[in-house]
């Protein structure tokens, strides 16, 4: 009794445990449906927002594309602006010194020749000095002689009153000595006759009464009249010569009057030939001076006229060479802005050539890795069907050669060229669908259009690979394409079973 009481308390208490856990059971189901369907709900947002992360992907592939394509745009504009700028800046800076040339070679020639008009008006002005040097000298010479010339015509009318008194005194002295001698002439003469007639008479009466003693006196009288005879005879011989002298006195005066007034009249014709000297030297005077003067002021105003010029010239210039200098200044602030954004897009540029470096690096390897896996597979497998074969379990296989032939009509390197072939691959496909030969030959193509190559054939990409040193390229590089398989669309690299020749 009691064990059937206690067995049926245990059945009471399996069952209530049953039914507890069956509502556990029950609960547990609904959280686990209403956690399902919040799963599914996540699932779900999940998918929308995976489909709208990949649309935005995708846009920001395109805006990627876009902005590298604008940025090689924007790179080659600037580079072509730079090269403008450049030549501008070269044209410029060759102006600036053309400029510079031609204004120190004006400059030189300004001055070469303001130098020699300098010397030429400083010749001409000594010219004119030694000139007015020589008007004035003669001048003074001429006003010394007109102060000398009041003291030479009182000297000269002195001279000539002396002149006129002296003559007049000779005159006189010589019509009174004339005077003097006819008085004593006829005087003597008539004394002589006087005399003679006394003698005569008393001779005559001596000799009447003595004629010894008269022929004695008459002797001596007769000498003593030869000799008195002799000193009249001497002293009218000297009355002659006194005449001649006085004669001879006589016409040297008058010569020498003569000679007066000749040098008189040469004396006023020398004044009067001064007198028209000294106004025709003073009107060239006046007139040198006035040239002179209007040679000077043409002078400065020529000088003034250059200086002025030049000034002007200098300050144009001036203005050049500071406006070429801030165009230059611009210039070098738009070089260095364009050289800093150079510098910047270059970076980032190179930063991605190293991306993509390490990437072709990386898909190489992986291709390297992905066909001797499959080559090593494809040789287990065919090595397998030809002992199967040997065993007489299944037929033989198709031989297929694993080496490099140029005779072989079943190689396995036959099935990797089909990697070449974009056959059954649509134009819009994820880069992770893709195969490591196709994702290479889309880095390759990625990198040559970064470094602005275009191509329209396999060959000219085979060129553009071949003209980019930066990218290290796999060997046999019409082996490194896709793979597809004929029947079942599958990539020879990533396929899970072998081509029907292995099987």
């Amino acid at each position: 009794m009691c064990y059937v009481k206690s067995k049926q308390k245990s059945a009471s208490k399996q069952f209530v445990d049953q039914e507890h856990e069956l509502k556990l059971a029950n609960v547990k189901t609904h959280i686990l449906e209403s956690q399902l369907l919040a799963a599914e709900a996540s699932k779900c947002n999940y998918r929308e927002n995976t489909q709208i992360l990949l649309h935005e992907n995708e846009n920001l592939h395109q805006s990627v594309k876009e902005t590298e394509q604008d940025a090689m745009a924007y790179i080659t504009f600037l580079k072509n602006e730079v090269a403008q700028k450049d030549m501008q800046i070269h044209k410029l800076l060759n102006e600036v010194e053309e400029l510079k040339t031609s204004n120190l070679k004006e400059k030189h020639d300004l001055s070469s020749e303001s130098t020699l008009e300098i010397e030429r008006i400083q010749k001409l002005l000594t010219q004119k000095e030694n000139e007015i040097k020589l008007m004035k000298t003669e001048l003074r010479l001429v006003k010394e002689f007109q102060i000398q010339r009041v003291f030479l015509e009182a000297e000269l009318h002195d001279i000539k009153e002396k002149y006129l008194s002296s003559e007049k005194k000779w005159e006189l002295k010589l019509s009174r000595m004339e005077e003097k001698f006819f008085e004593e002439k006829i005087w003597l003469k008539h004394d002589a006759e006087i005399k003679l007639t006394e003698l005569t008479e008393k001779v005559h009466a001596e000799a009447i009464n003595n004629i010894d003693e008269t022929t004695k006196s008459i002797y001596k009288k007769n000498f003593e009249l030869v000799k008195s005879l002799e000193y009249y005879i001497k002293m009218s011989e000297s009355l002659s010569q006194s005449t001649t002298v006085l004669a001879n006195e006589k016409k040297k005066l008058l010569n020498e009057r003569e000679t007066n007034n000749l040098m008189v009249e040469e004396k006023i014709n020398q004044a009067n030939c001064l007198r028209k000297i000294i106004k025709q030297l003073e009107v060239k005077f006046y007139r040198l001076e006035k040239e002179l003067s209007q040679v000077l002021s043409n002078n400065k105003l020529k000088n003034s006229f250059m200086m002025k010029k030049h000034n002007e010239e200098q300050e144009s210039d001036k203005f050049e060479v500071m406006r070429l200098h801030g165009i230059i200044q611009m210039k070098n602030k738009e070089l260095k802005s364009m050289k800093i954004l150079s510098k910047k897009i270059v970076d980032e540029r190179s930063e991605i050539e190293k991306f993509l470096i390490e990437s072709l690096e990386y898909v190489k390897n992986e291709i390297i890795k992905n066909r001797s896996r499959f080559k090593r597979d494809a040789e287990m497998v065919y090595n397998k069907q030809m002992r199967s074969a040997h065993a007489n379990l299944v037929d033989f296989p198709k031989i297929c050669n694993f080496k490099h032939s140029k005779f072989s009509t079943n190689n396995i390197f036959c099935y990797l060229k089909d990697a070449d072939s974009w056959h059954g691959v649509s134009d819009k496909v994820d880069i992770s669908c893709l195969t490591w030969e196709q994702r290479e030959k889309v880095l390759r193509l990625l990198f040559a259009k970064i470094n602005g190559l275009s191509f329209s054939n396999e060959e000219a990409f085979v060129k553009a690979k071949e003209s980019l040193p930066s990218i290290p390229l796999v060997k046999n590089t019409t082996e490194n394409k896709i793979a597809h398989n004929s029947g079942t669309k599958t990539f020879l690299t990533e396929a899970d079973e072998l081509p029907e020749v292995f099987n």
